[in-house]
C-alpha cells in the first residue's frame, strides 16, 4: 500500500488496532492515573560508567516560574528518577530559577550546561557565570551550544578558541565531560572529526528523520564512535504555522509545534528512544514533560512495530514544515533529485553540490513549461537552475528559491 494512502478510509478503531498491545495497555494505566509501577530507565552515557534517565529535564521547564514552582518541579522530577538536567544561559531566566531549586539535589543529578561563545575568553566568562548562577562548583557536561556552521567549528578549535577554555576547565575539575549541540549536520560531522567528544545533543525526531533525511548520518557516526547520544525534538511535529501568532501558541516556550496527543507523543518518543539514544529532552512545558515521564514509567515506550512505523511515515509525509534547519550536502542533493523526479517537474541531466553553502546546483530539462513552475509546490530548498531546451542547448539561467510554503518564487 502506498504510504500516503495508508490511513485513508481507516476508522478510529482501525487505526487503534495498529498499535502495539503492550503500548495500549501501558497507555490505559497513564490515562487512568495509576501510580507509576516501573522505575525510570537509565542508560549508559557513552563510554563512561554514568547512567542517565531516558527522560531529561530541560531547564526551560522552570523558565519564568516562581521559586516555589521551580522547586516543586525539580523535586517531583528527582523523586521519579530523573537525574539528567540540561540548561543554558540563553534560556531566559532558566538558570536563575534552576540553581536554587536544584541545589538540594545537586549530588544526585547529572547537570549539563552550554555556552554559545566561540572564543576562549567569552567561553570562560560564560562558564564562570553559569557555575555561580547554578550554585555549583562543576558541570558534569559542558557543551558548545548550537553549532550551525562549519566556520564556527573552525573558530572554536583555532588558537584562542573556546576549546582552550573547555580543556583547561576539565583539567581544573570544573567540567566532567565535553560535548556540543548542533542543528546542522555538516557542522556536527565536522566537529566530530576535530575532537573526541563525549556526547552530542542533536535533533532526532521522526518527522525530520523520515521526511527531511535529517539525522541518520550524524546518528550513525555517534553510534560507531560509542559516544553519548542526547536527543532533542523527539516530540517535535513541525515549525509553527505562520497563521498561529506567538501570543496564541498554547506551547509558547517551544519554538516548534510539539505533539500533544498522547499517541503521537508516544510515537515520537518510541521512535527516537529505539534509534537508539541515551536520553531525550522534552519541550519546555511541565504537562508535556509529565506526559513523557508517565509513558516511560508505565512501560509504554516499546519499540515501534511495522504498522506503527508506517503510521509515523504517514504523519511525517503530511508535515509540510518539519522543524529542522539544514541538512548535510549529500543528503540535500539526494532529497532534491528524489522530489524532482517524484513530482515529474524535471528530468535531471546532471547535478553537483555547491561547496560554499548548503545548496544544490542542478542541470535540468523541463518536462512542463517554465511558466507553470510558480504554481507547483515543489522543493523546500534553494537551487540554482540551468534550464535547457528540448535539443539540449542552454536556454536560460536563473536562480529559484522556494518560499516557506514550498512554492517557487
Amino acid at each position: 500500500m502506498e504510504r500516503r494512502g495508508f490511513l485513508k478510509g481507516m476508522t478510529a478503531a482501525g487505526v487503534l488496532s495498529m498499535f502495539d498491545p503492550a503500548y495500549l495497555a501501558a497507555k490505559e494505566k497513564v490515562q487512568a492515573g495509576d501510580n507509576p509501577d516501573k522505575p525510570l530507565e537509565r542508560r549508559i552515557y557513552g563510554r563512561t560508567d554514568e547512567r542517565l534517565s531516558i527522560i531529561g529535564f530541560g531547564g526551560i521547564l522552570v523558565m519564568n516560574t516562581t521559586p516555589q514552582e521551580a522547586s516543586d518541579f525539580v523535586s517531583k522530577a528527582v523523586d521519579r528518577g530523573v537525574n539528567y538536567f540540561d540548561v543554558a544561559p540563553s534560556y531566559g531566566n532558566a538558570q536563575d530559577c534552576l540553581g536554587p531549586a536544584l541545589k538540594p539535589h545537586r549530588q544526585k543529578v547529572f547537570l549539563a550546561c552550554k555556552t554559545v561563545k566561540r572564543d576562549a575568553a567569552g567561553a570562560k566568562e560564560e562558564l564562570e557565570a553559569s557555575l555561580k548562577t547554578l550554585q555549583t562548583d562543576h558541570f558534569d557536561l559542558y557543551q558548545l551550544h548550537a553549532l550551525t556552521k562549519v566556520e564556527e567549528v573552525e573558530q572554536v578549535f583555532a588558537p584562542g578558541g573556546a576549546m582552550e577554555t573547555f580543556l583547561k576547565a576539565k583539567q581544573d575539575g570544573k567540567i566532567g565531560h565535553i560535548g556540543f549541540s548542533a542543528h546542522d549536520e555538516k557542522a556536527a560531522l565536522a566537529a566530530q572529526e576535530r575532537f573526541d567528544f563525549d556526547s552530542i545533543l542533536f535533533p532526532l525526531g521522526f518527522p525530520t528523520w523520515i521526511k527531511g533525511e535529517f539525522g541518520p548520518a550524524v546518528h550513525k557516526r555517534l553510534k560507531e564512535a560509542g559516544r553519548g547520544i542526547l536527543a532533542i525534538k523527539a516530540m517535535a511535529h513541525r515549525k509553527w504555522p505562520e497563521s498561529i501568532k506567538p501570543e496564541n501558541r498554547r506551547w509558547n516556550k517551544a519554538w516548534y509545534e510539539p505533539f500533544d496527543d498522547m499517541d503521537k507523543v508516544a510515537l515520537g518518543l518510541r521512535f527516537t528512544l529505539h534509534l537508539p539514544v541515551t536520553a531525550m529532552l522534552t519541550p519546555g512545558h511541565w504537562d508535556l514533560f509529565k506526559m513523557a515521564l508517565d509513558l516511560a514509567q508505565a512501560g509504554a515506550l516499546t519499540p515501534l512495530n511495522d504498522n506503527e512505523r508506517k503510521l509515523a511515515e504517514e504523519i511525517a509525509s503530511k508535515s509540510d514544515r518539519p522543524a529542522l534547519t539544514t541538512r548535510s550536502g549529500p543528503s540535500l542533493l539526494r532529497r532534491a533529485l528524489l522530489l524532482a523526479r517524484q513530482r515529474r517537474l524535471v528530468h535531471c541531466r546532471r547535478a553537483m553540490l555547491s561547496r560554499s553553502s548548503p545548496k544544490v546546483c542542478v542541470l535540468l530539462m523541463p518536462m512542463m513549461p517554465t511558466s507553470s513552475w510558480n504554481s507547483s509546490p515543489v522543493l523546500g530548498i534553494e537551487m540554482g537552475c540551468l534550464t535547457v531546451s528540448g535539443s539540449g542547448k542552454l536556454a536560460s539561467k536563473r536562480s529559484i528559491r522556494t518560499t516557506r510554503s514550498g512554492r517557487l518564487s
